[in-house]
Order: structure tokens, then C-alpha cells, then sequence
């Protein structure tokens, strides 16, 4: 599937709905991070993607990837932005206006 023609919508929404593996692995590399955030919340991307999801480099994705009820890696987050544990649909999210940036101590 290409998806290089893809709004960053309708990757969203692909991702959090995807159950097709070769949709979930292409969706992983995915230069969003909301993007990315979006398949490590979907209950039906395969565990080997949620483990990678699980160490990406923006916080915002690794926690959710570790909180999905598939996946049995844990990690100490000891400090997370509010941000990596917001609850808005990926959709929705608007980083660049958000009030929620400070940092929430675990």
C-alpha cells in the first residue's frame, strides 16, 4: 500500500484502525509521531511493532505502546510530559496549542 499520498488524517485513522501487518510496519516508520502514536494505541497491531513502538524515541509514543494491553514489555517512565499521557483522540491533537506541556513526575 502507498501511503506516501496520504493526508496525515487519514494516516491517523489507518493506524488506529489497521489490522493488516504490512499497514502496521509501513505506519511504524512513519515520520508523524502522532501517526505512530495512534498504531501503538490500536489493539490490533501485532506485538512485534507495539515491542519497536515500545523504545521509539518520542515519549508520546513509547508509553502508549507500553500501555497497551497486548504488549508485556515495562518500562519506568519516571517523567513524562503531560502530553505523553494524554487521553485526545490522535485526530484531535493540537501539540502546538496545547496548554499540558509541563512536565507530570511518575
Amino acid at each position: 500500500m502507498d501511503l506516501k499520498n496520504k493526508t496525515i488524517d487519514e494516516l491517523i485513522s489507518l493506524a488506529s484502525q489497521t489490522t493488516c501487518e504490512n499497514e502496521a510496519k509501513q505506519l511504524a516508520k512513519s515520520v508523524y509521531m502522532l501517526v505512530r502514536r495512534a498504531l501503538a494505541r490500536n489493539l490490533n497491531t501485532p506485538i512485534n511493532i507495539l515491542e519497536e513502538l515500545a523504545f521509539d524515541p518520542v515519549l508520546n509514543v513509547s508509553y502508549m505502546a507500553v500501555q497497551n494491553p497486548n504488549i508485556s514489555i515495562e518500562r519506568d517512565f519516571h517523567a513524562l510530559p503531560k502530553c505523553a499521557v494524554c487521553q485526545i483522540p490522535d485526530s484531535e491533537v493540537e501539540c502546538s496549542v496545547c496548554q499540558h506541556k509541563e512536565y507530570k513526575p511518575f
